[in-house]
C-alpha cells in the first residue's frame, strides 16, 4: 500500500465520515499514569 492509496481512500470517504472529538479521561489517564484521551467514535453516523 502506498500513500496514494491511503489519500485516496480518504477523498473516497469524505462527506460519508465525521471528525469525531478526543475526549479527555481523568479516570483512565489515572490508572495508566499517564494523559489518555478517548476518541468519541460513537459519534458517527453510524453509531460506532
Amino acid at each position: 500500500m502506498e500513500f496514494k492509496d491511503v489519500y485516496l481512500a480518504g477523498r473516497r470517504l469524505q462527506g460519508l465520515v465525521r471528525r469525531t472529538p478526543l475526549e479527555y479521561s481523568p479516570f483512565f489517564s489515572e490508572v495508566c499514569g499517564g494523559e489518555v484521551y478517548l476518541k468519541l467514535e460513537n459519534l458517527q453516523l453510524t453509531g460506532a
